[in-house]
């Protein structure tokens, strides 16, 4: 494999022992912006399980150039490139975060009714896999704001304007998914009244069975438990705890009063208000697909797992 911008070179004979006893670690993602082609986390992972001596992982991200050649996906230069086109067509990009939107629906779907204890549970893979990749590629943009978003808001610092309103701007207008979190977990303590009973109540056993991906990613494998979340509220006093809640419920209501102080002052173009709103638009939507992608990874290692 020649890409350039990466020097790479995984021993041939390693690569096809892996190919023939784990077929299913390959996975092709469509894109609608681009085609990338990305040797899934599951092989990430799993390299290390089936050449232990190897002792290295290997990720690898790439997308077809106009000229045949193979350009690393996440090199500066495509940053530059997909940001700017980004930029320039913020309807076909909410018009990619719909077509998203569904295909995570469905993948949430599968994915719940996943039994980790299932003999059969490899028999899934396939499925799950086709789901997984198809919502993570269409995502994969959300990863460009990360640098072109820096761009446009010193852009915007460099005409004069006030970066406390700039930043303002492109706050997100929805609650992450951390938050989201949060603001249930207070609930549920709020509704024991700051104090929960000696018997973990049902409320905390379906909170758990809801985030207990919460703390796993790309390296492990954790489930969180019910005393988990439990343990976590000894964080918080009473008075924490209400002021907490309350900041998270009157969170999105707050960032678009300032939103709207802040373009009443700042006197933008259209262009430059819409720039400024995506880059906090593509921000959120790249939380929520942290969370597809956290998800996703828990159960890559349950048939990881399984299958060694």
């Amino acid at each position: 494999m020649k890409i350039k911008g990466i020097k790479m070179k995984v021993p041939e004979e390693d690569l096809q022992k892996i190919k023939s006893t784990k077929k299913w670690i390959y996975q092709q993602v469509p894109s609608h912006l681009i085609t990338i082609s990305i040797p899934m986390r599951a092989f990430t992972v799993i390299l290390g399980e089936v050449q232990k001596e190897l002792g290295f992982a290997l990720s690898v991200g790439y997308s077809n150039g106009k000229d045949g050649n193979f350009y690393p996906t996440f090199g500066e230069k495509d940053f530059h490139i997909r940001g700017e086109w980004m930029e320039k067509h913020s309807k076909e990009v909410h018009g990619h975060y719909k077509e998203w939107c569904n295909r995570v629906k469905e993948f949430y779907s599968f994915v719940k009714k996943i039994d980790e204890n299932d003999p059969d549970l490899l028999d899934k893979y396939d499925k799950f896999e086709d789901l997984y990749a198809n919502q993570w590629g269409v995502a994969l943009m959300t990863e460009y704001n990360t640098v072109w978003g820096d761009i446009i808001v010193k852009r915007m610092e460099n005409k004069g304007y006030s970066p406390e309103l700039i930043n303002t701007l492109i706050l997100q207008d929805k609650l992450s998914f951390h938050m989201e979190e949060e603001k249930d977990l207070l609930e549920i303590f709020t509704k024991y009244g700051f104090k929960l009973p000696n018997k973990c109540p049902h409320e905390l056993e379906e909170h758990a069975k809801k985030y207990f991906w919460l703390e796993g990613g790309y390296n492990i494998q954790k489930r969180l438990s019910p005393s988990d979340f439990s343990e976590r509220l000894k964080e918080y006093t009473p008075d924490k705890a209400k002021k907490r809640l309350e900041e998270i419920k009157n969170y999105e209501e707050s960032v678009k009063k300032r939103k709207k102080e802040a373009v009443e002052k700042l006197k933008l173009s259209k262009e430059e208000e819409l720039a400024l709103r995506d880059v906090g638009f593509i921000g959120w939507w790249q939380d929520q697909r942290k969370r597809a992608n956290l998800i996703g990874m828990y159960y890559q290692f349950a048939f990881i797992k399984k299958a060694c």
